[in-house]
């Protein structure tokens, strides 16, 4: 018996065959005993926005100075609550803001919190 000859017809043969990536990484573990582990640099978020209902005409009702200062805590108790569920706060857009969490648990649990906050300050 002659012993295989490996050419491009058989690296095409594996090609054709699917993902080389994973044909590669089965040679490799057929040979090694064990498949290599490649890392993903993929993430999956929850984002949560807030916003604060008819704002403009709170706004209006209480006065630039009052508004500022409702805001001010509005944001300081946000950003507590973001932390506290171990999210990352991005941005504050006007009366709104946003946060991401490294799953819907957390993020839901602080929006019920964020809510229950707004209402004590009331907003």
């Amino acid at each position: 018996m002659s012993a295989p000859v490996w050419d491009d017809r058989f690296l095409d043969g594996l090609r054709s065959v699917g993902d080389p990536e994973v044909t590669l990484a089965l040679i490799e573990e057929f040979i090694g005993g064990e498949r290599p582990h490649a890392e993903s640099d993929r993430l999956l978020v929850t984002v949560l926005f807030t916003d604060i209902v008819d704002s403009t005409a709170q706004a209006t009702r209480l006065g630039d100075r009052r508004w500022g200062d409702l805001l001010k805590s509005y944001y300081t108790m946000v950003t507590r609550q973001v932390d506290r569920y171990r999210g990352r706060f991005i941005s504050s857009t006007g009366d709104g803001t946003l946060s991401t969490f490294d799953g819907p648990t957390r993020a839901v649990e602080c929006a019920v919190s964020i809510r229950n906050g707004a209402h004590s300050l009331g907003t």
